[in-house]
């Protein structure tokens, strides 16, 4: 089963959503870095991922949307939700109490956890459903 990504225009509206619930200002700080940001994930060499599997995949939207806050507002919302929406685009689903992923967002953001550590964390908590794999 091929890999299901998540688009630029996705990505956006996941942030409108985070902003419209919880509150905070609506906009595109930099386009070029939500750009950057949600292709990280898909990045290759040699026609392989770079990132060895999916949870890794997931964990690095969190990361480059988080670090490279492209938004003007909600950047650590908008990153998790996203690594976790892409994951269920994936059939993969996480179960975790939602102070579990506040607090793995906020780890992220003060640089206390790694890409590493935040893919361990999505695979230890995950329930795969036909799950995708990687080639």
């Amino acid at each position: 089963m091929k890999i299901k990504f998540l688009t630029f225009e996705e990505v956006k509206k996941i942030q409108i959503n985070q902003i419209n619930r919880y509150g905070g200002l609506h906009g595109l700080r930099d386009e070029k870095l939500l750009d950057s940001a949600i292709n990280y994930p898909q990045a290759t060499f040699g026609k392989k991922y770079l990132h060895p599997d999916i949870y890794h995949m997931a964990s690095s939207y969190m990361y480059a949307i988080i670090k490279n806050h492209p938004f003007l507002d909600g950047n650590k919302r908008t990153g998790f939700i996203v690594g976790i929406i892409f994951l269920a685009y994936n059939n993969i689903f996480i179960d975790a109490q939602e102070d579990e992923l506040f607090d793995l967002a906020i780890a992220m953001t003060q640089s206390k956890i790694t890409e590493s550590e935040a893919a361990t964390f999505f695979k230890q908590k995950s329930i795969a459903k036909n799950q995708t794999t990687i080639n």
